[in-house]
């Protein structure tokens, strides 16, 4: 039986994105069934980041500050909400999925 999913309009360009709460998990994109995802941090402060979970700081997938990212393409695009946290508010990063 073939599963839906919400949200399954591709996302043209990359979104700015900002981090609401210092330690607080963000959603950034809801479950969808994507073919793309990338997630950049464009800010001075390192981010964490989980698909179809919640981060944690210090023991996700760390994104680098300065232009740490995560691209997800070809045969491994995973499904699931896409959750990212930052110990520090008003941080900036981007993201795009398709």
């Amino acid at each position: 039986m073939p599963v839906s999913f919400e949200n399954s309009a591709p996302v043209a360009e990359a979104t700015s994105f900002t981090i609401a709460a210092g330690n607080t998990a963000q959603q950034v994109f809801p479950n969808f069934k994507r073919n793309y995802l990338l997630v950049q941090n464009n800010s001075d402060t390192d981010m964490w980041l989980e698909v179809g979970s919640t981060p944690v700081v210090g023991s996700s997938l760390k994104l680098v500050a300065n232009g740490g990212g995560y691209v997800a393409e070809s045969n491994f695009i995973p499904q699931g909400a896409v959750n990212i946290i930052c110990e520090v508010s008003g941080k900036t990063f981007y993201a795009i999925q398709g």
